[in-house]
């Protein structure tokens, strides 16, 4: 306000200027261009000012507040036997994804059926050695899985104690980068630190990227290979493990 003033005395001093008086005298603005002018020009500057110091977000910044993008809501929850049929589909479709231009059409098939029937899937869950858990979006849909196995292990990994795998962790491609990933693996960690493991290990594909630089990131190390057989391809995958 004080700066606002200031402009309006100034001006109506410059406009005196104009018409030849060292000082403003009262002049209507209707018969003196010059005080006009200044009126004119204190009066944008009015205008200019209330929108600088207006509290209320402009049209623009409610725009760009529009836009900001937000994560979906994710739930971590155990499995139950009614989801089977959903991880065997998802388990099913990235297995495809990732390995079936390593493989023929017809190994891949029976790979399928052998690993993720609904029959196989609902094995798994029955386990007594494995826990299932899910990531779903805010409407109930499945994003992905991850499953944690007990009583497993590595040559690379024999000198350790206190052992757990981290068997699967697969999602839906939709999923990737919404941190729904990251977040189902914390929770197998928590749940195998709550179980009493020290070490938690996983086999990953050495031709899956973006898997294993995920697990770099998320502090596991590689620690020696093994072999992964589909049909008669063997494949070689990365043992990486991570102190919990």
């Amino acid at each position: 306000m004080m700066t606002l003033l200031r402009n309006r005395v100034f001006l109506q001093s410059l406009a005196a200027r104009l018409l030849g008086h060292s000082r403003a005298p009262v002049i209507h603005s209707s018969n003196n261009p010059a005080l006009f002018y200044a009126g004119h020009l204190v009066t944008r500057l009015a205008f200019h000012h209330k929108l600088l110091s207006s509290s209320t977000p402009t049209t623009m910044e409610r725009s760009i507040e529009s836009q900001e993008i937000k994560r979906p809501t994710t739930a971590i929850r155990s499995a139950a036997l009614a989801d089977a049929t959903a991880i065997a589909e998802l388990g099913a479709h990235v297995f495809t994804v990732t390995f079936g231009h390593s493989v023929e059409p017809h190994e891949l098939q029976a790979f399928l059926d052998e690993a993720y029937s609904l029959k196989a899937i609902m094995k798994d869950l029955k386990d007594p050695n494995k826990d299932t858990i899910m990531a779903t979006d805010s409407t109930g849909d499945i994003l992905g899985f991850a499953m944690l196995t007990r009583g497993t292990s590595e040559p690379c990994l024999n000198h350790l104690d206190g052992l757990v795998e981290l068997q699967r962790i697969y999602m839906y491609p939709k999923a990737h980068g919404t941190g729904a990933g990251k977040l189902l693996a914390s929770k197998l960690e928590d749940m195998a630190r709550d179980q009493g493991f020290k070490y938690i290990w996983l086999g990953v594909w050495q031709e899956n990227h973006r898997a294993k630089k995920a697990y770099e990131k998320w502090g596991y190390k590689a620690c020696g290979t093994h072999d992964f057989a589909v049909g008669p391809v063997v494949q070689t995958d990365d043992i990486m493990v991570k102190r919990l």
